[in-house]
């Protein structure tokens, strides 16, 4: 089901969330996983810290968010590609020894 809907892109404009129907929102995880993360998370810390962001900080993430929504779009497409022939590889290589075993199956796709 997840094949068949619209790839998530990242975008340096806030069109909030479909599926929440929520007006604003921000995709937000582990630091450790995708840039994207570490950028909000950045951002989020400035804000607490100082209470706002400066004028300049406020340009300066504006000027480079569209580069940095495609980039990470881009590099994104490019992990999940990279997991599934991991995964398809793995699969493979616990199944090299029962090469001619027979195994029951039930086709469900």
């Amino acid at each position: 089901m997840l094949r068949s809907m619209k790839k998530a892109m990242y975008d340096s404009q806030s069109l909030g969330h479909y599926g929440l129907a929520a007006e604003f929102y921000s995709h937000f995880t582990s630091p450790i996983r995708r840039y994207p993360d570490l950028v909000i998370h950045r951002v989020i810390r400035e804000v607490l810290e100082s209470g706002t962001l400066s004028e300049a900080r406020h340009e300066y993430l504006a000027s480079r968010m569209d580069d940095i929504a495609k980039q990470s779009s881009d590099r994104e497409r490019v992990a999940v590609d990279a997991e599934r022939e991991t995964e398809a590889l793995k699969k493979a290589e616990f199944m090299l020894d029962k090469v001619g075993e027979e195994f029951d199956g039930l086709i469900s796709a």
